[in-house]
């Protein structure tokens, strides 16, 4: 089984190839996970519906995610795939020198901000505005 947590694991490495990571190793991934999602395809067009959604537009992180989720579901039914999905995160991680402890920060979709953003990972010190945030926010 794939756990939520490789869900979002998944998300961000779908993300990487998808908007062009990893040059060659990037294209050589995408065409296995072509190859792996066709499998998948064969009993449940969601995953081959949204591997070409994602393809339409790479930089979609809610593509991405209804991907991950697509071949999570996919692999929660059928064991065999989820030994092959797992193998291919494992490679593709490897290939494109991404780690389990990646960072992804993203606003996007009907997000609304108020006020300053920090996105990063590993902060260290206090961390300070300069500005306050807006005092029109709707309520």
């Amino acid at each position: 089984m794939v756990d939520p947590v490789s869900v979002a694991l998944l998300v961000g490495v779908l993300t990487s190839i998808a908007t062009g990571a990893g040059g060659e190793a990037g294209k050589q991934a995408w065409t296995s996970l072509a190859a792996l999602v066709g499998k998948a395809s064969r009993r449940d067009s969601a995953p081959d519906a949204s591997l070409t959604a994602l393809e339409m537009a790479p930089a979609d992180h809610g593509q991405a995610t209804t991907l991950a989720t697509a071949l999570a579901d996919r692999a929660e039914k059928d064991e065999a795939f989820a030994v092959e999905l797992r193998t291919w995160l494992t490679n593709t991680q490897h290939a494109l020198h991404l780690s389990d402890d990646q960072t992804t920060n993203i606003i996007g979709g009907r997000a609304q901000v108020y006020g300053p953003v920090l996105q990063g990972r590993d902060f260290t010190g206090p961390i300070r505005f300069s500005t306050p945030p807006p005092s029109n926010r709707p309520d």
